[in-house]
């Protein structure tokens, strides 16, 4: 399978992922906020804090590391060893569940029976829920080796919304059981995801006129079995010792991940209300983390481990595969960047409003909107980070994953300390400073991995992080608003209560909450959207500006003449770019975001023929340009066609109908001056 074949399935798997992921994960949004309600800070401490804990170290030491070394190879490979292999992680989950068990049930401080009811079965159930899982990990390498698209989301969807429903259920019903709810639902959810992988797999192997069936490694369910034969070892060595080296990396990454949880679970620096506090802010924080960057991260090491040879650097490569590689980092690089940007920047204003929205005055009020503010900061270094080391764990030699572990035993030695010694000074804070800080340095250790990797090739994947001042200044003019627009919401807040007033609030937290995050896709649009080779934006308003002479269609475009009739001088519409590219992705939802920002019935009357949105039969592709834009469009084409002279100010002619766009839409009208007005300057 070529680079380009394996690059599209894994394109179709991060997209398919985070399609399905977003809707699914919708559901179990709003079912938890409806749990959130009936259940005492205390309990949610204890599940989600020490009881999950328990659960994701006995099922990361189990079998991170075998999916990374399992995943790593290449198609030439006896698949019964490494199904041999893949099924150590029953046995050594057992393990790990009977050793943290006793840990949990002995060392720890039990939690008051009168609060947390049934502790102790907890534990249990959670211990046996991850041992379930394990069960499963044969079908789930298998199938992500083979890029089988759909199963992976819908699995683990359909799990996680039936442990929400069932948890719903149960919360209403019978909220005394305590523990046992949580405890019955963590196991419904590790059963399901095992019997839909086993159910499926059933299926197509018992199909024979499957296409798929055809080209698995595999002809029948007992293949999958351990298999024991004395012609060749019972493991692939190789794949073992690699193994090995990933799983002393796991170990140390999985102290980086859930430090936090750590310190909070064997020093006692917070109380079990405020783990629970924590924990929902750092869930709610995360959730674009979940939905966005883990489906990316996930789908493109499996598509850089399968092109790239471990311990070559580019110029050993093939270089064919080289230039789709390099692009594909450079890509994801600028996307992580952007959404994490985004989302530091209207985070810190809509901080206090989603936790008001979400969970009420328990999470609005107290320490509840400063943890999600410096959450907003921590997710922009996770979205860098996820897409730097999922190439640089996929390109790094054994060699140089052995010595990538020293590295991180120094990270989690430093966040052990520095999370205990900032919880000291700020609280629960301290926990989301230390992350950053770490955060930070394993960027870094990972950007000069990529660059020792590139350094003697042509290529230059990491100008995928360089951002021009516009759109920096468009982020930072989106930040001053939506602060500005916080303090005008506060200030009709009735300080006693933490409720909005009926009336103006009301008014002003509409306006707060709908009026300005369409600046955030639109200045991600003008710079993302349209990348040079496919510009359709820039080049229309730059030559309608300046008046000049018609465009010249570069490669691949067809410039649509039907529409020019009565339009100014140089209007020519591109195609837009191609489906499939993340660009494209965005655009829509700056498509979906306007159509739900814009006034309801747009100026159309003060505009001229050519600059209204054009009918389908006039001009498909014209319209397909013009319905990207539209409604923000109008103003700025209105402007510029007033200003004869691009020298001059080009507010002052349109101040009544940028006015009317501002009140109606918000920032898109901010930002879109501004950046006409900065690309006129350059």
């Amino acid at each position: 399978m070529g680079s380009r074949e394996v690059l599209g399935q894994a394109a179709r798997l991060a997209s398919s992922g985070l399609l399905l992921q977003v809707l699914f994960r919708l559901i179990t949004f709003v079912l938890n906020a409806f749990i959130l309600r009936f259940l005492s800070k205390e309990i949610v401490g204890i599940v989600n804090v020490r009881l999950t804990l328990l659960y994701s170290t006995t099922i990361f030491l189990a079998r991170e590391a075998f999916r990374r070394a399992c995943l790593s190879g290449g198609a030439q490979r006896d698949w019964s060893q490494t199904f041999n292999l893949l099924w150590l992680t029953v046995p050594l989950g057992m393990f790990w569940a009977l050793l943290l068990g006793w840990v949990w049930l002995q060392l720890l401080e039990v939690p008051d029976p009168q609060a947390v009811p049934h502790y102790g079965s907890g534990v249990v159930a959670f211990c046996l829920s991850a041992v379930v899982e394990l069960l499963g990990e044969p079908f789930w390498v298998l199938a992500q080796a083979q890029m089988f698209v759909k199963l992976k989301v819908i699995a683990e969807s359909l799990s996680v919304i039936l442990k929400s429903v069932l948890t719903a259920f149960l919360v209403l019903w019978v909220p005394h059981w305590g523990l046992y709810i949580f405890s019955l639902a963590q196991l419904l959810y590790t059963a399901v995801l095992v019997l839909c992988y086993v159910i499926y797999f059933t299926k197509l192997l018992g199909s024979s006129e499957s296409t798929k069936q055809q080209t698995l490694p595999v002809s029948r369910m007992t293949d999958l079995l351990p298999n024991i034969t004395r012609n060749r070892a019972f493991v692939n060595w190789k794949e073992a010792k690699l193994t090995w080296s990933f799983f002393k990396q796991s170990l140390l990454k999985q102290i980086l991940t859930e430090g936090e949880r750590y310190v909070m679970t064997f020093l006692n620096v917070l109380n079990f209300g405020d783990q629970g506090v924590y924990d929902i802010v750092n869930n709610l924080g995360s959730l674009v983390a979940r939905l966005i960057f883990q489906p990316i991260e996930e789908s493109f090491y499996i598509f850089f481990a399968k092109v790239l040879e471990r311990g070559k650097d580019a110029t050993l490569q093939k270089q064919e595969d080289m230039v789709v590689v390099a692009a594909v980092l450079e890509s994801l690089l600028k996307l992580a960047l952007l959404t994490g940007l985004t989302i530091t920047t209207f985070g810190f204003a809509y901080s206090q409003l989603a936790l008001d929205i979400y969970g009420g005055v328990m999470l609005s009020s107290g320490s509840g909107p400063v943890l999600l503010r410096s959450y907003c900061l921590y997710v922009l270094l996770l979205a860098i980070n996820g897409v730097t080391e999922c190439f640089t764990f996929a390109a790094m030699s054994k060699e140089e994953v052995d010595r990538y572990n020293f590295t991180m035993l120094a990270l989690s030695s430093s966040f052990l300390a520095l999370s205990y010694l900032l919880t000291q000074w700020c609280g629960s804070v301290g926990f989301i400073l230390a992350n950053c800080f770490n955060m930070g340095i394993r960027i870094t250790q990972s950007l000069c991995f990529i660059h020792r990797y590139y350094r003697k090739s042509p290529y230059r994947p990491l100008v995928g992080l360089r951002l021009s001042l516009a759109l920096l200044g468009a982020f930072a003019l989106s930040g001053g608003i939506t602060a500005i627009s916080e303090d005008w919401e506060e200030g009709a807040r009735c300080r006693s209560t933490g409720f909005l007033l009926p009336e103006a609030a009301g008014r002003k937290r509409k306006a707060h909450c709908w009026g300005y995050p369409a600046g955030a896709v639109l200045s991600i649009t003008i710079k993302v959207g349209f990348p040079k080779k496919g510009h359709v934006f820039w080049p229309q308003l730059g030559l309608l500006a300046r008046r000049r002479g018609p465009r010249c269609a570069g490669p691949g475009e067809a410039v649509d003449t039907r529409y020019l009739a009565g339009a100014p001088s140089g209007l020519p519409f591109a195609p837009l770019p191609p489906l499939a590219t993340p660009q494209k992705t965005v655009t829509w939802v700056c498509l979906i975001v306007s159509r739900t920002t814009h006034c309801s019935t747009p100026p159309h009357s003060y505009l001229p023929l050519w600059a209204t949105p054009p009918t389908s039969a006039r001009a498909p592709v014209a319209f397909t340009a013009w319905e990207m834009f539209w409604p923000w469009d109008q103003l700025l084409i209105q402007i510029i066609n007033r200003t004869r002279e691009p020298e001059k100010h080009i507010l002052t002619p349109a101040l009544p109908l940028f006015l009317h766009k501002i009140l109606g839409v918000g920032a898109p009208g901010w930002l879109s001056w501004l950046s006409i007005q900065l690309r006129l300057r350059s």
